[in-house]
């Protein structure tokens, strides 16, 4: 009956907390009061592994009540244990990734390939953690673009070559990040890989996402006097990248516009011109 007593204030308080939040209109207020209910939830779990630790203490193993106390604690110093283990595991690749592109940008071009060669699991590591140690080291920097020299720029375009014929995926994530870095060149060869994957039957990366396009074409300004001129280049090369290799004008976007007919809109293309979609 204590640990009933002990629980029942913060689950009261908890229960409050979210139905108040099922009531909210706005999505910010609503996700207060959810933050609430779980900072309640998780003092209420501190609170009662405590109790349970006393238990332990008190009862001892020879007692029913002690040894259910003692298998909860159990639990939760297990799965704390593991929860801390792949942390320190997801740590120290991301180290090693980011060692080793930090690595590979500074290496000499003919020495690049060996580097890859050994550090394989890393090229081929699809984690979020991994794709930043990537773009980090080799990434283009939209707000500095001329900060390569036209010979680095080959060096860097290069490496990913390699890569990406040692396993790098030209996935989604890769595709989104190039776009978003406003880098033509590098978004090219990536979207040139992911069309030979396919033409090998490796489709396992499906057909280009529609909505590369209508991010490339709400980012081009025609407006010369604008300060997002300045990318307006890369994004129709993107853009011709993306429509060379078949993209479907017809796609339509989550408010059921087409391709066609944002391009329309924003001046890329004459009404004329425009397909009539279904």
């Amino acid at each position: 009956m204590i640990f009933v007593y002990i629980s029942l204030p913060f689950l009261v308080v908890a229960g409050i907390l979210l139905a108040i939040a099922a009531f909210q209109t706005g999505p910010w207020e609503r996700l207060s009061y959810y933050t609430f209910a779980v900072i309640v939830l998780l003092a209420w779990g501190g609170v009662a592994f405590c109790y349970c630790v006393y238990l332990v203490a008190t009862r001892g193993l020879s007692d029913p009540i002690g040894i259910g106390a003692g298998v909860v604690v159990l639990v939760v110093v297990g799965v704390a244990a593991v929860w801390a283990w792949n942390n320190f595991q997801k740590e120290r690749a991301c180290e090693a990734a980011m060692t080793f592109y930090q690595n590979l940008a500074a290496a000499e071009p003919d020495a690049r390939a060996a580097l890859i060669a050994e550090n394989l699991s890393i090229v081929r590591a699809g984690t979020p953690c991994a794709r930043e140690a990537l773009f980090f080291a080799l990434g283009h920097d939209r707000f500095e673009p001329n900060a390569r020299t036209a010979d680095e720029e080959s060096a860097r375009l290069a490496t990913f070559d390699l890569l990406l014929q040692n396993g790098l995926a030209p996935d989604d994530s890769l595709l989104w990040k190039t776009l978003n870095d406003a880098d033509a060149r590098l978004f090219e060869k990536l979207t040139a890989a992911r069309l030979a994957l396919g033409d090998t039957g490796q489709t396992a990366l499906g057909p280009l996402p529609p909505n590369l396009a209508f991010s490339a074409v709400s980012q081009i300004e025609l407006d010369e006097t604008s300060p997002y001129y300045v990318d307006t280049p890369a994004f129709r090369a993107m853009l011709d990248t993306l429509l060379d290799a078949g993209m479907d004008l017809c796609a339509r976007d989550e408010f059921g516009k087409t391709i066609a007919e944002r391009m329309v809109a924003r001046g890329l293309m004459a009404l004329d011109d425009a397909p009539r979609c279904g």
